[in-house]
């Protein structure tokens, strides 16, 4: 249960063994590449690597894939949420992925996509333009006679266009004027009128005093009537839908061909990351020198691939990476019960090299805090059956299958609290030992216990980092004039309260000041003056405050408990006075169900967020550094399928 240990390798290789070399390589998967920095002689270094055209191409292949996947995964028929947590991923060896993605010419498919996919937006881009057209039509289907009709024709002018409805007083005032001039109101829409204009020759001035009034004539692009225009168009959208539509079910016909793209995918990414590899490697005229990170547990399977391909043409460098190697990438490995907590812990960062991984530390505590927030024997047994049944029957990757095992573990802890404070679903249990909602004094001085052996653990850890890098000094200084001070004070705090006697706060008192003492005289040992060391020691006991601060934030853990509780015993109170009648009973249940679910909800989230704020701040501030990073493996984290 710890960080793995890393190996620092440096191999060197004659120059046309590249190739070969990274493709074992990438089959080996657990390589960490760093940067090499060589001090041979400079003048047989060649230019930095280049990145070769070949990065171009498989850029623009990937380009192609993520197209036709893109297309395709829209197009297909989604499974649903159960259908998909019980469909096992694929697994593929990275041999088997070569060998696939090489027969598959993905290029084409994107072609044959990027053609169909073509005809249909351009076809939507035209049912569009007729929708429009339509709607310019449509107010003048009542017109029943050829709009090639319109303009002039045997001294006489044929007009149609729009006139405000509000001055049509004003229109037909002037329109009585003309003698030769016919009009014909064909709809009118709100504030605006259509109007049919037909002016002879002799009134060819009345059409300047209509405009003037407001009347704009419409030109058409048909020589049809309205009404055969609309139902042309309507014939050719109908038309355009039906050639979508078969354009649609033949870009279905290329479905089949997804798995391979999501293959040819994962094979382009390695390819890229074989190429960028290379940027890492020190170039002579002969060789290539490569550095990097290997488990070391795995030394002697990467010794033998190299034997078993290079027959001995290569000469490799390897030692042990040391604590203060901050370079050294991080991976972690612990047992089922711990890894499910992992995720808690690269939420926040992963740890460096030289430090410990937190996740066994903090996980107990985490699982005790998140089931004290919830405390809820019925929330608890519903949340272990339904983890439990979704960790049996659903097939799951490993990262939901942690998260799942998380909560599992989870509602244990809920379960316990649960019948500690006696809640099953806000109901009073007759065996509860705390009354969480009559007595919340006892829930809040257990909250400030565990807050308190929270910190004290977490500088323990300080203590245990501090002795195993041979600093025994360092923990006495930094740890155990703190415990001193804290408990000293706490310890005095609790023995006035209690009335215990003078003696016994005495010894307090004395761990106090001696603890006290220990923090002003070395907290800042390393100061050049006497005075600096004492006033930085005085700033660093201030830094006691921050521990009130600590103790107070684990209140919390109170807090969260009795809103939970007191939500579930509102939802219970409203269905009993709902439940009078069987109408009220109805209403009631739904009430429950969608209350407690709420609820249920509710409370893992606040516990969620909060527990893993408690662990954050209070409990990794006495501790943890953090700022590692993450070992790189040498193949692509796939999320369509496993790599084994």
């Amino acid at each position: 249960m710890a960080i793995v240990k890393m190996s620092k390798f440096r191999l060197f290789s004659f120059k046309n063994d590249r190739a070969r070399l990274l493709e074992e390589l990438q089959h080996f998967n657990f390589v960490h590449f760093s940067k090499e920095e060589y001090e041979g002689d400079k003048d047989k270094r060649q230019d930095d690597y280049k990145i070769p055209d070949s990065m171009q191409k498989i850029n623009e292949e990937l380009s192609n894939v993520d197209f036709s996947i893109g297309i395709l995964e829209k197009i297909q028929e989604k499974p649903s949420m159960l259908e998909e947590l019980n469909t096992p991923r694929k697994t593929y060896s990275l041999r088997e992925i070569e060998s696939i993605s090489e027969e598959f010419d993905s290029n084409f498919i994107a072609d044959k996509l990027r053609s169909i996919t073509k005809k249909i937006e351009t076809s939507r881009q035209r049912i569009g333009n007729i929708k429009q057209e339509k709607e310019d039509y449509l107010p003048w289907v009542d017109f029943d006679h050829p709009l090639s009709d319109l303009g002039e024709k045997n001294r006489a002018y044929y007009y149609m266009g729009t006139f405000p409805t509000s001055n049509l007083q004003s229109f037909y005032t002037a329109l009585s004027n003309y003698k030769y001039t016919f009009s014909e109101t064909i709809f009118t829409k709100g504030a605006i009128t259509g109007l049919y204009l037909i002016i002879l020759d002799k009134d060819k001035e009345a059409l300047n005093e209509f405009r003037q009034l407001g009347f704009n004539p419409i030109s058409f692009k048909t020589d049809l009537s309205p009404k055969m225009a609309v139902q042309k168009l309507e014939d050719e959208e109908k038309r355009l839908k039906e050639e979508i539509e078969s354009l649609e079910k033949s870009l279905l016909g290329y479905s089949s061909y997804l798995d391979k793209l999501r293959i040819k995918k994962e094979d382009l990414e390695n390819k890229k990351l074989k190429l960028s590899a290379s940027e890492n490697f020190y170039n002579t005229n002969e060789i290539n020198i490569i550095s990097g990170f290997i488990p070391t547990e795995m030394e002697e399977k990467f010794k033998k691939i190299l034997d078993e391909n290079f027959s001995g043409a290569y000469y490799l460098e390897l030692e042990l990476a040391k604590t203060s190697d901050d370079k050294a990438p991080i991976l972690l490995k612990n047992n089922k019960l711990v890894s499910a907590f992992e995720s808690i812990t690269k939420m926040y960062s992963l740890p460096k090299y030289g430090e410990v991984d937190p996740t066994p530390f903090f996980a107990i505590f985490y699982w005790f805090f998140f089931g004290m927030m919830v405390a809820d024997l019925g929330y608890g047994i519903f949340l272990f059956i339904v983890t439990a049944l979704g960790l049996k029957f659903f097939k799951l990757d490993d990262s939901k299958k942690d998260f799942l095992q998380l909560f599992f573990y989870i509602s244990i802890s809920t379960m316990m609290w649960g019948i500690i404070n006696g809640s099953f679903f806000g109901y009073s249990l007759p065996f509860g030992l705390i009354n969480a909602q009559e007595d919340p004094t006892k829930l809040l001085i257990l909250s400030v216990i565990f807050g308190a052996v929270n910190l004290l653990y977490g500088l323990a850890i300080k203590a245990y980092l501090n002795i195993r890098d041979g600093k025994f000094m360092d923990a006495v200084y930094d740890v155990l004039t703190w415990y001193l001070a804290l408990i000293g004070a706490g310890g005095l705090l609790v023995s006035k309260a209690m009335g215990k006697g003078e003696n016994v706060s005495k010894i307090f008192l004395i761990m106090m000041i001696v603890g006290m003492l220990g923090i002003v005289i070395f907290a800042n040992r390393k100061a050049q003056s006497k005075g600096a060391r004492i006033a930085g020691g005085l700033y660093d006991l201030y830094g006691i405050s921050s521990y009130v601060g600590d103790l107070v934030s684990y209140t919390r853990l109170m807090a969260l408990s009795l809103s939970g509780a007191f939500i579930a015993f509102a939802i219970n109170l409203i269905f009993k006075l709902l439940s009078s009648s069987i109408i009220g009973l109805i209403f009631g249940v739904i009430v429950l169900l969608f209350g407690h679910a709420f609820n249920l909800f509710l409370s893992l989230l606040s516990a969620y967020v909060h527990t893993a704020r408690l662990t954050y701040v209070e409990f990794f501030g006495k501790f943890f550094e953090g700022g590692g990073e993450k070992f790189k493996k040498f193949t692509s984290e796939s999320k369509y399928f496993d790599v084994k």
